[in-house]
């Protein structure tokens, strides 16, 4: 995996050179604007896949890194909301009264922006965004929906594959990237006894739900 994780940046690397030396070379203002716009959404998904080898990498949560689950999915609503700025998308937040569920900061809210991010690109002529939690008899569910173009069956069985592609070649899936980040985040929900599964449906768009037992319940110091 490591080989195809530095091809993978190799190219997201190279494709931001050949972007910026177009630019320089251009005379259009609008061409530069847009060069420059990809080029960050290219580093902010970088950025992204880094921080979630990292987490990965770093194993099993540490005691003073746990947080409680409702404070972290707040704190996620809001920085959001911010993000959201300027884009023709609407957030909406049902969080129903939680039990105190302890689990660990970092990597879960590693794992739910890159979620959100997947959902963000999904809906590139806006929609909304929609960011939920309940807590069932013995589960406590988080759910993040996007009203985007949906996926087929084919695609939502084969989204958290390592570098799952289209044609041949590192692609995105009805607006979505090649699943690095997705394949990482369901191993950090797996190693926090926790489980992900996706529904879509064509046109209509994608929920990822995200299930933690409810015996992880607990004091949160």
């Amino acid at each position: 995996m490591a080989g195809a994780v530095a091809h993978h940046f190799n190219n997201v690397l190279g494709g931001i050179v050949t972007s910026v030396d177009y630019a320089n070379q251009s005379n259009d203002p609008a061409i530069t604007r847009r060069v420059f716009d990809q080029v960050s959404r290219a580093l902010v998904r970088t950025s992204s896949l880094v921080n979630g080898l990292l987490a990965f990498s770093e194993g099993g949560p540490h005691e003073d890194d746990l947080s409680d689950l409702t404070e972290l999915l707040n704190e996620l609503a809001d920085e959001t909301e911010f993000t959201l700025a300027g884009r023709n998308i609407r957030l909406a937040v049902s969080i129903a009264k939680l039990p105190v569920t302890p689990l660990p900061r970092l990597q879960l809210l590693i794992v739910l922006r890159n979620i959100v991010q997947n959902a963000v690109e999904a809906m590139p002529d806006g929609g909304v965004l929609t960011i939920a939690a309940c807590a069932e008899e013995e589960v406590i569910v988080i759910s993040i929906s996007d009203t985007g173009k949906g996926m087929d069956e084919k695609s939502t069985s084969r989204m958290f594959e390592p570098f799952w592609t289209t044609k041949g070649a590192l692609a995105t899936v009805h607006g979505r990237a090649a699943g690095l980040g997705l394949a990482i985040a369901h191993g950090i929900i797996q190693r926090m006894g926790g489980s992900i599964r996706v529904r879509s449906e064509i046109g209509k768009g994608t929920t990822m739900d995200i299930k933690f037992p409810r015996g992880m319940e607990g004091d949160a110091s």
